[in-house]
């Protein structure tokens, strides 16, 4: 419409200029008033590109911006965080990098997971994972929607009010950034039915009507099933069984009939209903090793080089079960950072203070 107008007006000008020139042809007006309102506007469209793009540049120079610099899918960077600082799970870690790595390349609808296992086995740990190879900004992205369910839904009573926010919330983003990553912790606390308001996100890669395809991630994370886990995951010991050796299949079928039945944001659920979860994940429980592990991470965080009695100490602190063997951590590697963080200070005030009594003492003898 812009570039009839200013042909229209550009050969109306030529024109104009040219009426009273009796010898003029007017065919020869015509195309020369054409051809240069043809050329004015070709002018006038590149412009207007180069200043929408030059514009578009300047802001994800300044903001964060739904491309390949701020949004790289660092598959690599995932694989290597999978490898390198998860414990103990290496069927989290096959599925999760597996599911993602089919999802970016071939998927058109979003990829939904649902984590399950007990507290402090890594389910938090890998949503974060990957929004760090997945965003330059990692967490602080703001690609990155978390929700916890006793802190955003805390009210059963509510649950119409939020599923209103929730919708808006959930399109906006996406229309955003097709890219973007939701995770939803405390399933298990959140009223029931609330989360069959994402159905129209999560069951095809359309919505509201629109073909855009919808490449966003929804992670789903319960504790529900955890115990389950931990339970077949001895049966398999008793039959000699390793660890390793276990596969997805061996805990699917017992996550997904726990699951039908929780109480929370899964009971009744249309999308257990329909099918939409992609992947049940188990996060198998956590061993005396795994969590040696992670005290040995959290000691270096803080430059601190563990020795055995600092590991020791930690693991007075922490409880395993279930009776009698005692092999698993109650709490996983939850309480770890905190426990360390203090092992740390208690450190640095003892040798503050045995310094200052050092001085004082040297003073006295002066």
């Amino acid at each position: 419409m812009a570039r009839f107008i200013v042909v229209l007006s550009c050969s109306l000008l030529l024109l104009l200029l040219r009426v009273n020139d009796a010898r003029a042809d007017f065919s020869e007006v015509w195309e020369s008033a054409t051809s240069a309102a043809s050329s004015i506007a070709s002018y006038v469209e590149e412009l207007a590109d180069a200043t929408i793009h030059s514009a578009k540049d300047y802001y994800c120079q300044h903001s964060e911006c739904c491309g390949v610099e701020d949004v790289p899918y660092n598959l690599n960077s995932l694989r290597s965080m999978l490898w390198t600082k998860l414990y103990g799970q290496h069927i989290a870690s096959e599925v999760v990098l597996n599911a993602i790595n089919s999802h970016i390349k071939s998927s058109d609808k979003p990829l939904v997971l649902s984590f399950q296992g007990t507290n402090g086995v890594g389910k938090s740990f890998v949503s974060k994972m990957i929004a760090r190879a997945f965003y330059k900004k990692g967490e602080k992205s703001k690609f990155f929607h978390f929700y916890y369910g006793l802190e955003n839904f805390p009210i059963h009573e509510k649950v119409s009010e939020y599923q209103v926010q929730l919708k808006s919330e959930v399109e906006a983003a996406i229309n955003s950034c097709d890219r973007s990553l939701f995770v939803f912790d405390g399933v298990d606390y959140m009223p029931p039915g609330l989360l069959n308001i994402l159905m129209p996100f999560i069951d095809s890669g359309n919505y509201g009507g629109k073909s855009n395809k919808n490449k966003s991630i929804f992670i789903f994370m319960t504790n529900r099933g955890g115990l389950a886990i931990q339970n077949h995951l001895l049966s398999k010991y008793e039959d000699d069984l390793d660890r390793e050796s276990t596969t997805l299949q061996d805990f699917e079928d017992i996550i997904m009939t726990i699951t039908l039945r929780q109480s929370g944001g899964f009971y009744e659920s249309a999308m257990i209903q329909a099918e939409a979860i992609d992947y049940y994940v188990p996060f198998l429980p956590l061993e005396k090793h795994h969590v040696r592990n992670c005290i040995h991470d959290a000691y270096r965080a803080l430059n601190v080089t563990p020795t055995n009695d600092l590991i020791e100490k930690v693991f007075s602190e922490l409880r395993f079960g279930p009776p009698p063997l005692n092999i698993f951590s109650n709490s996983g590697c939850k309480r770890v950072e905190q426990i360390t963080g203090r092992m740390v200070a208690r450190l640095q005030f003892d040798k503050e203070s045995s310094s200052l009594v050092e001085t004082q003492t040297s003073r006295y003898e002066l």
